[in-house]
């Protein structure tokens, strides 16, 4: 397995092309509802501009996840870009625990070392994958989730629970509107 640490000196004008295997435990997501299943496959480019560096390149890898409406698992591919940009931090930056960004660092990420020439783009792609992981999951396009009353999973079984829940007394407004437009 090899490292995500690259030497800035050993990028070519003409960029560095790469492509490593990082174990999931590389990369510290291992929630209950959300955990790498699979090494992180990354590939891409790596662009020296003065002394910034460039990353640019996809990820490629699996989680398990849990759906937001039955609560079972599921297992999401993840296919993602990822790009970032890589500024040597400053003096001003070194020690520090708090430094003002400018509209400029949004964006950026900074690099030292031992030499204070080296780049890490763990931090990068671990951002990237959080980034890409869905809003809402789904198992199902139709799942039918899990019964509000008794909890029993709707895709698995039928309850006998009333289906006429009561109304939150805020929503009652809602309810009436609802019954008018049938």
């Amino acid at each position: 397995m090899s490292s995500l640490v690259f030497e800035i000196d050993d990028i070519p004008l003409e960029g560095l092309e790469f492509s490593k295997v990082q174990p999931r435990s590389h990369f510290n997501l291992n929630q209950p509802d959300c955990a790498l299943c699979d090494d992180v496959h990354v590939e891409g480019n790596l662009k020296k501009v003065q002394k910034d560096v460039y990353l640019s390149g996809r990820i490629v890898s699996a989680l398990d996840l849990i759906c937001s409406r039955c609560l079972g698992s599921i297992r999401f591919p993840l296919h993602c870009k990822v790009s970032a940009r890589f500024t040597p931090r400053t003096e001003s930056q070194k020690g520090k625990a708090e430094v003002e960004l400018q509209a400029s660092d949004i964006d950026a990420e900074s690099y030292s070392g031992n030499s204070g020439n080296q780049v890490d783009l763990t931090q990068a792609v671990h951002d990237h994958i959080v980034l890409n992981l869905p809003t809402i999951c789904l198992c199902d396009e139709n799942c039918r989730g899990l019964c509000q009353r008794c909890g029993a999973d709707l895709n698995l079984e039928n309850c006998d629970c009333d289906k006429d829940l009561a109304v939150d007394p805020r929503l009652e407004v809602l309810m009436e509107l609802k019954d008018k437009l049938k």
